[in-house]
């Protein structure tokens, strides 16, 4: 029943109409079958000849060996977006394009704000670090500490597409060093939909609310001097300016709830919260794909680290899986599944996850939150504030 497991290839056509298409299909070419199929009616030599149409052709190149095998797409394992319901829930991180404030140079603003309520959370400002003005995954970093200092751990972080977060290069993208260091302190990384940009819609709009209320104001004498003047500003569009979006109340007036999360977090106890177990849970659900490199036949890239497989064939595709049991990739190869050696995975330790420490780069006077617990929050208890602003 049904078509036969060997299949005669076009058994139907002439096989003048054959050759012609042979022709127009020599192996190593890549013409699709519409275009063989345009070709094919055109020419006058086939008039009156019965012509396969383009899924026939398709079949045909695939049978006979004129068609590679695609790789397939594995996709990180990702959160779903979801409409923010409470303070905290989701925050929004952005980085805005290289901006010329006067008298510092080219900079970027990490913004950084609540869905929920509104309130600004972030706005770090570091010297532009690249050609384009994109901004690099450790300044991200510290746009978020920042932000955890004085809002504490938000549940989600929702981010674009762009390299710091999400590995564009292939079909099947491991984890970012941004990424895992999330998921370590155990916030989840959304992503928003490709070619969307009304998802990021709020961090957007903060971009233009921080660029024309502190870099059109005045000349800056030095980088921190904009830092300062941008947290000055954030602060009272959070306690004093009325905003639409919060029914005309300054954002923190409206939501007092959004004073902070109640996940208290310190730079200086990072190293100690570490808990590899969600990073671990988080890679055994993803599958990856990689080319040993033509340089070295068995080397393979992957999450930026290089692996040698001894036991690989030469400049062939190799299939990873992580082992959680194990904390172990096992690798096989792509095409024939078979089994090699397990590897142990770079990249995990703490040192590599932090990125610089980031300590060192806290303004000078800036103050921690006191950590006091839980219950206090929910009975809305005013918070002491010890910067004397």
């Amino acid at each position: 029943m049904g078509r036969p497991s060997q299949a005669v290839l076009l058994p139907t056509f002439d096989p003048a109409v054959i050759a012609c298409l042979e022709s127009l299909r020599p192996p190593g070419t890549k013409i699709g079958p519409k275009s063989i199929y345009a070709e094919l009616c055109q020419n006058k030599r086939l008039a009156g000849y019965a012509i396969p149409k383009p899924s026939t052709i398709a079949y045909f190149l695939k049978q006979s060996g004129r068609v590679s095998n695609y790789e397939k797409h594995y996709p990180l394992p990702n959160i779903e977006r979801q409409e923010a319901t409470q303070a905290h829930q989701v925050w929004q991180l952005d980085g805005q394009g290289a901006l010329k404030a006067p008298g510092v140079g080219r900079d970027n603003f990490h913004n950084v704000k609540d869905l929920h309520s509104s309130v600004y959370c972030g706005s770090y400002v570091a010297p532009s670090r690249s050609h384009n003005g994109s901004p690099s995954a450790h300044d991200y970093r510290n746009a978020l500490r920042r932000a955890f200092v004085e809002f504490g751990l938000p549940c989600k972080v929702q981010v674009d597409h762009a390299s710091a977060f999400y590995e564009n290069k292939g079909k099947s993208p491991f984890p970012t060093r941004f990424h895992l260091w999330l998921i370590r302190l155990g916030i989840e990384l959304v992503f928003s939909r490709k070619y969307r940009p009304t998802d990021q819609a709020v961090v957007e709009r903060m971009h233009q609310t921080i660029e024309n209320q502190v870099i059109g104001t005045q000349a800056f004498t030095s980088l921190a001097a904009l830092q300062q003047r941008t947290d000055e500003r954030r602060k009272l569009l959070n306690y004093q300016i009325p905003s639409v979006s919060t029914a005309n109340k300054p954002p923190l007036k409206a939501h007092p709830q959004a004073r902070h999360s109640g996940r208290f977090y310190c730079p200086k106890n990072e190293a100690a919260s570490i808990d590899f177990d969600r990073v671990h849970r988080y890679l055994a659900n993803g599958t990856w794909i990689r080319k040993a490199t033509a340089t070295c036949g068995k080397g393979i890239s992957l999450g930026g680290k290089k692996y040698y497989l001894a036991d690989a064939d030469k400049y062939k595709k190799v299939e990873f899986t992580f082992d959680d049991k194990t904390a172990m990739l096992q690798p096989c190869m792509y095409d024939t599944r078979r089994q090699l050696k397990l590897i142990p995975i770079k990249g995990l330790n703490y040192e590599y996850l932090q990125g610089q420490d980031f300590i060192d780069n806290l303004p000078q006077g800036f103050q921690f939150q006191l950590p006091f617990p839980n219950t206090y929050l929910s009975r809305g208890t005013t918070f002491l504030d010890i910067t004397g602003a």
